[in-house]
Formats: C-alpha cells, structure tokens, sequence
C-alpha cells in the first residue's frame, strides 16, 4: 500500500490493515494539517466509540484542544455489519453553540456518521 508501518492481513475473512503506532501517528498529524488548512477550527472533539476514541484524542492534543467527548454506536460485531447503526451510549456532553469536529476509524456504508449527525441534531 505504500504506507510505512502498515501492512495488509486478512481478519475473519476482511481485508485490514495493521497500523503501527508511528504510521497512526502520522495519519492523525496528515489529518490535523487538512483540519488547519481547510479554516476549521473546532472547539469540541466528539469521538465515535469504539475506533474514532484513540484518532480523537490525538487529534485534540495536535490541535490543543481540551473539550472531548464520545459516544458510542454499534454497528458492527467484528468486521460483519448489523442492519442498522444504534447509539450504545449516547452523548453526555452539551454540543449547542460549539464547533465540532466528529471523529470516527473508518467510514465505509456512512450509516454510522448517519447515525451520529441524528444523534448530535
């Protein structure tokens, strides 16, 4: 793939990428330059729980942010999709009148930034 510190597995019969924590490291600063380029400036950090939690928190320290907060929605077991994405546990934190940066692993179906943008609206 190109990517130093990742390599190609096959897990339950799905295609994944094992990342090091350098090259996770380093996905989250490339992020963090796109975020600062692109005029945003967030004063809150919402990670998806599970995955978008570890992303989040690197992300806020690069941007110094303080504020973050998480929620959880289930939509896989492993790496098998259920029908619909389900907020766990939802947001406890206040988002009104904040600029939020929503942080979630992977995006593939969208259904879970869906699922999130419902909850967060």
């Amino acid at each position: 793939m190109g990517f130093e510190g990742v390599n190609e597995v096959t897990f339950e019969s799905v295609q994944c990428e094992l990342v090091t924590w350098a090259a996770f490291h380093s996905r989250c600063r490339r992020l963090v330059t796109k975020i600062r380029q692109s005029g945003f400036t967030p004063d809150l950090i919402v990670g998806i729980g599970r995955g978008g939690c570890p992303p989040a928190r690197v992300v806020a320290d690069f941007l110094g942010i303080m504020d973050l907060a998480s929620f959880k929605i289930e939509h896989y077991r492993g790496a098998k999709p259920d029908v619909a994405a389900v907020i766990k546990y939802p947001l406890a934190a206040s988002i009104e009148g904040r600029d939020v940066l929503l942080v979630d692993d992977v995006t593939d179906s969208g259904d879970t930034f869906d699922a999130a943008f419902a909850h967060l609206n």
